[in-house]
């Protein structure tokens, strides 16, 4: 295993990473950190007890739950925890600078005070998915937030995959739920006995800092002064080690393989030749024939066996121990014609052998590359999706007018029908009349005369 030291203004999410679930203790150890809470425990002026009670129980909390995982999949390890440290101070510091003259709320002080730590917690697992692990890097279950903190008796470890979790909507929108479960519950209780405090507090977690009336000035002084001196630039390096296991080193650099192939579209889905198939509950991938590519283009010459066992240990593949039965998939060719026009050499069975994968994150990251989006890796793929959403736009008002012409055709119609239909009403009328007119002039004698 190969350990390393994170260095948070430079580290970022590497899919092989082994990090340790560590305590609040160790995670704070750092000078600056340590600086930071004995700063917010001056700033609100409490006794010790109180303080250890509302405040660094919930400091304590908030830090085991995000762990070192970044604000967002493009920012540093670490930086969801020392944005939130940061905010929070900043915050408290700017409520008290302004009500000098008298001494503030203390309810309002604590409402602010776990609005802007955990003004972010919703996010541990917005657009990735963390996995706990073992020390060589065997998968043990996904973490689900909604559980609680990450547990060292689940395992010692945890990895972070780009791709599945949560949107950043439903992020946003779990974060009051993230929030109270981890509030002390004296703390919770001391705020949604007062309504005002608890709308504010509600409001301003559901980033609806609008409602959150005074509190709301505060806590944007503190989201801006971090946007303009980024948490990274205030904290050294966590004294962590970060392992990348060997053991499961061939099944990681299949997995780069197979999403680099996908990325360059050199590694066809869902074609009569692909290799990789979209089924209805995951994705089925052909083996050993895509498992043999792999290791035929590998530097490190890996035997079939040895990748398809680090697949599995990495929960890529979830076969069961005593029963290694390989799923079948049968492809339907589109029409008579495709297959007709593929050469007699190059066909392949209908009925192929392979595996399923039932793997979230990576299920995500396929879908969508099919979209030609990508995750983590691409600074220009919201920009390249909003042009494409343009486009659809554009396509769905043209199609829009043509209706709203065809609408307007059709009522042209209408009325020149009726209006056609008025005029031969007018002339079989008048035709009537002189066809009446016509029968008293006739004066034909009666045969009775």
């Amino acid at each position: 295993m190969l350990p390393f030291f994170i260095l948070p203004i430079k580290k970022k999410i590497n899919e092989r990473s082994l990090f340790p679930i560590v305590s609040a203790d160790i995670l704070l150890a750092s000078n600056q950190r340590k600086t930071i809470i004995k700063d917010i425990r001056q700033t609100v002026d409490i006794s010790d007890e109180h303080f250890d009670t509302l405040y660094q129980s919930l400091i304590n909390s908030f830090i085991e739950f995000v762990q070192l995982l970044p604000a967002n999949n493009e920012a540093p390890l670490g930086s969801l925890m020392d944005r939130g440290l940061l905010r929070t101070s900043f915050a408290l510091q700017q409520q008290k600078n302004e009500d000098e003259d008298h001494e503030p709320d203390p309810l309002l002080v604590y409402t602010l005070f776990s609005c802007a730590l955990l003004f972010d917690v919703g996010f541990v697992t917005n657009d990735r998915t963390v996995i706990i692990s073992e020390k060589d890097g065997t998968f043990i279950k996904e973490w689900l937030p909604n559980k609680g903190k990450m547990q060292q008796s689940d395992g010692d470890y945890y990895r972070v995959r780009y791709g599945g979790g949560m949107p950043s909507v439903l992020s946003r929108r779990v974060t009051p739920l993230f929030a109270q479960q981890l509030m002390p519950l004296a703390g919770f209780n001391w705020i949604a006995q007062d309504l005002d405090a608890f709308n504010a507090w509600t409001a301003i977690l559901n980033n609806e800092k609008k409602l959150a009336n005074d509190l709301n000035l505060y806590f944007d002084y503190a989201n801006k002064k971090i946007a303009d001196e980024p948490a990274e630039e205030f904290f050294s390096a966590i004294n962590i080690k970060v392992l990348e296991p060997e053991e499961t080193a061939l099944g990681e650099d299949f997995l780069e393989w197979l999403k680099d192939g996908l990325d360059t579209e050199t590694i066809s889905i869902n074609t009569y030749d692909s290799d990789i198939h979209v089924i209805e509950n995951g994705l089925f991938l052909e083996t050993p024939e895509i498992i043999n590519k792999f290791c035929a283009q590998s530097q490190k010459n890996p035997m079939v066996d040895a990748v398809f066992t680090q697949l599995k240990k990495i929960g890529f593949i979830n076969l069961d121990e005593t029963n290694e039965k390989l799923a079948t998939y049968t492809y339907n060719y589109a029409t008579i014609n495709e297959l007709k026009l593929i050469p007699e050499q190059h066909k392949k069975h209908l009925i192929r052998n392979g595996i399923k994968v039932l793997m979230p994150c990576f299920i995500f990251f396929l879908l969508a590359k099919r979209f030609h989006l990508s995750l983590g890796k691409d600074l220009n793929f919201l920009k390249r999706t909003k042009e494409k959403l343009k486009k659809k736009l554009k396509i769905l008002e043209r199609l829009k007018l043509r209706h709203r012409r065809f609408k307007e055709l059709v009522k042209e119609i209408e009325e020149a029908a009726l209006l056609k239909m008025n005029l031969n009403k007018e002339t079989l009328d008048v035709a009537s009349k002189e066809f009446k007119k016509w029968l008293k002039k006739l004066q034909t004698p009666s045969y009775g005369e």
